[in-house]
């Protein structure tokens, strides 16, 4: 009888106050990512941690090789990937900036859109929900045969004052729909193009 391992890689963002300044603190462990839009400016916060990124880092295979080599799907650090100890899990902590975005993602749609398109549409895309929707739509499309998630945030309040978007000061929490999906719940047959 053979033992399946459960491997699992996370990414997300928590947002804190650090010296009375509100701030995303950014965590990874795997392939998911996390991206952050700041004006016209898109840049990867996370790394991956897979033995491709490895090749990239050390200098021994291009990004763009990378995104076809063979071994992109192994994933060096996981939570329950069988690995003796704690998992050590990547942060960043980032001052939060009034009009900004940030993606967390899977692999399935990371692995398969490139960074251009991922940021070309985080920038024309009317809303958070427009460009999940879009990115979403786009990767399955394209043939992705991994799960594809994509959650984006945009910050519509304060940051430099130390409120956190929605908290305190004379400023109301929006009301959320904890029941609407972040993904169009079909996945049939897509028409048209984004």
């Amino acid at each position: 009888m053979g033992s399946e391992m459960c491997i699992r890689d996370r990414a997300g963002v928590a947002l804190t106050k650090q010296d009375d300044l509100a701030c995303w603190l950014v965590f990874n462990i795997g392939d998911s990512r996390v991206y952050r839009l700041a004006g016209e400016r898109v840049e990867q916060i996370t790394v991956d941690h897979s033995h491709v990124q490895e090749l990239v880092d050390s200098g021994e295979l291009s990004p763009e090789d990378a995104r076809v080599h063979g071994e992109r799907n192994i994933v060096t650090r996981a939570l329950g990937a069988g690995m003796p100890g704690v998992p050590r899990v990547d942060q960043w902590l980032l001052m939060v900036e009034p009009g900004e975005r940030l993606m967390i993602c899977t692999d399935g749609l990371s692995g398969i859109l490139t960074d251009q398109l991922i940021a070309a549409t985080l920038i024309v895309a009317d809303d958070p929900q427009d460009a999940c929707d879009r990115l979403v739509r786009t990767a399955l499309a394209a043939g992705s045969r991994d799960n594809v998630t994509a959650v984006v945030v945009e910050v519509v309040g304060p940051s430099r004052s130390g409120d956190i978007p929605g908290r305190g000061g004379d400023e109301m929490a929006p009301e959320v729909d904890l029941d609407s999906p972040t993904a169009p719940p079909s996945r049939g047959t897509l028409g048209g193009s984004s």
